[in-house]
């Protein structure tokens, strides 16, 4: 499956990386040597090297476009634009506008990462649908569930209102969106309301199999995720990271020796972020 264009959401307050997130925008956060946003990028290019990427900035965009403008490894990327924030289903339908509904769209969200054994080219699917890639989890984990039949999404499950201890599938956050598809909507509007709505359009599922989903999307799970590297339990991160420049052996000696890593601004230890200006 050709992937047109790609959608790297990047819009949000950052309000779950607490204080430190008043001052550095999420999508601005380090791994190591580079940026979430920069991680993306490099992400998305995996999927598509050919494919056209976007960001779309609302909140901090003076902060993200300088900081996009100022590194060259953002070449040929470009912003969209928000004049309010308009929600995840909002941001797609701004940027379809520009593309005038043509084309097909890949969603990634700014701050996580999904690796697995799938690849996009070889999946086959018809042309005039919507692909949501879903994978296994457990109801007591707190996420919703998504409803299938035959491979088709009928709807979503909230979690209030499924047993606890279930195995289901859930939306893993990425999805390939037929922009022709889609009917226009403008201003703010929620994903399963404007984009993936079975009543709207055709939307076929695939559970990604041998996953790992990534979180650094609150100052939690970004502490988690970085000592899950560090501690050596991240094989298809760690090989993403390594591939792209980081020497992790490096990165663990410094850190078992110092107890913390040091990346601009930010200084990282085993429980803790501070930001020292």
């Amino acid at each position: 499956m050709k992937v047109d264009n790609i959608l790297i959401l990047a819009a949000g307050k950052g309000t779950r990386m607490g204080e430190i997130g008043k001052n550095i925008p999420k999508v601005l956060w380090p791994i190591f040597d580079k940026t979430l946003l920069e991680w993306q990028v490099l992400y998305a290019r995996k999927f598509a090297e050919n494919a056209q990427i976007y960001i779309n900035i609302f909140n901090y965009k003076d902060k993200i476009k300088s900081f996009v403008e100022s590194h060259s490894s953002f070449e040929g990327v470009n912003f969209v634009y928000e004049r309010e924030e308009l929600d995840v289903g909002g941001a797609i339908h701004n940027l379809a506008s520009e593309l005038k509904y043509k084309g097909n769209l890949l969603i990634i969200n700014g701050d996580q990462f999904l690796f697995f054994d799938q690849v996009l080219k070889e999946i086959k699917m018809p042309e005039k649908a919507n692909l949501m890639f879903t994978y296994e989890v457990n109801s007591s984990d707190g996420y919703n569930q998504v409803l299938i039949e035959k491979e088709n999404f009928i709807g979503v499950k909230t979690n209030d209102k499924l047993p606890r201890n279930k195995k289901i599938l859930t939306y893993t956050g990425m999805s390939i969106v037929s922009l022709p598809e889609l009917t226009e909507v403008s201003g703010k509007s929620k994903f399963f309301e404007s984009v993936l709505n079975q009543n709207l359009n055709d939307t076929y599922t695939l559970e990604l199999t041998n996953l790992e989903y990534w979180d650094f999307g609150t100052l939690d799970r970004y502490i988690d995720s970085f000592q899950r590297i560090l501690s050596g339990n991240g094989s298809k991160i760690n090989h993403f990271l390594e591939e792209n420049g980081i020497d992790l052996k490096e990165k663990i000696k410094e850190f078992e020796e110092n107890k913390f890593l040091k990346f601009g601004d930010l200084k990282v230890t085993k429980d803790q972020v501070y930001l020292e200006l």
